[in-house]
């Protein structure tokens, strides 16, 4: 087994704001994780009549903090810890002022940042935006456009700036297509997704004209016992992101250091 190419990263799914130290930062970084992700929600309206998806729970969702300020402040504590959106809701965001967050992201990390994207599912927050839920996906791609736009102007200013890598979390079947269309990889929940999604992926590649290998796999939700993720290599993933929920700081570290662990394992073969 090659590890050279293996990354391992961890989401905050239950992260406060005032937990927000350089200390956790370096501590990220330190244990060998390639990215830290966060993700985003700006509301949970209390009518969701219209959702389909109803096992949500508002006291989390709402709880998330803004990503963009918390990855600033990572970005000033850490040398090589990739900062990431799990995901950032274009539906819910400004294409422009989006764009403009990102490339000063970008800049004070030294390009270390990995936009994750997706819709949403939450129709009645993405309607209280202007966003149509039909039209969702249609959004998220014209904003990636004019975002990508926007960054190409800005890249003859500011010289140190790299537009960042975009990836698709979403797992309908209509992702592979958009992923080979517009993305630089997807961000998968292989559990939700329904059938072959490398497979599925290859295919839309070969639609688009597109090199396979020119699109990168996370898998989001990774297995955290050995044997699982080993099979997952063997399937082709070589990109792994862990769910970590802990209460307060606490819990949290010892969640970290169990993941370092874990992956020190893979990094050592």
């Amino acid at each position: 087994m090659n590890s050279g190419d293996l990354t391992f990263s961890v989401c905050l799914t239950n992260f406060d704001p005032y937990l927000s130290s350089g200390l956790l930062y370096k501590t990220i970084e330190r244990l060998g994780f390639y990215a830290l992700f966060l993700p985003e929600n700006s509301h949970v309206p209390i009518d969701r009549s219209k959702t389909l998806k109803k096992d949500v729970d508002p006291e989390r969702i709402r709880g998330f903090c803004d990503p963009y300020p918390v990855l600033s402040s990572c970005a000033a504590a850490t040398k090589r810890l990739m900062l990431g959106t799990s995901v950032t809701l274009l539906t819910q965001r400004d294409a422009h002022f989006l764009a403009r967050s990102v490339s000063s992201l970008q800049v004070l990390s030294n390009n270390r940042f990995i936009l994750g994207i997706a819709g949403g599912f939450i129709r009645e927050a993405m309607e209280n935006h202007g966003s149509e839920f039909n039209a969702r996906w249609d959004i998220v791609k014209s904003r990636v456009l004019q975002m990508k736009g926007d960054w190409r102007e800005a890249n003859s200013c500011l010289s140190r700036f790299q537009m960042p890598p975009i990836f698709i979390g979403s797992n309908s079947s209509k992702v592979p297509l958009r992923v080979a269309e517009y993305a630089d990889g997807w961000m998968l929940r292989k559990q939700i997704y329904k059938g072959d999604a490398l497979s599925d992926l290859r295919v839309a590649c070969q639609r688009r004209g597109r090199p396979y290998s020119s699109v990168k796999v996370i898998l989001m939700g990774a297995p955290q016992e050995r044997s699982e993720i080993e099979q997952e290599i063997f399937y082709g993933i070589n990109n792994f992101l862990f769910f970590s929920s802990g209460e307060d700081i606490s819990a949290l570290e010892d969640e970290l250091y169990k993941l370092g662990e874990l992956i020190s394992n893979f990094k050592s073969n």
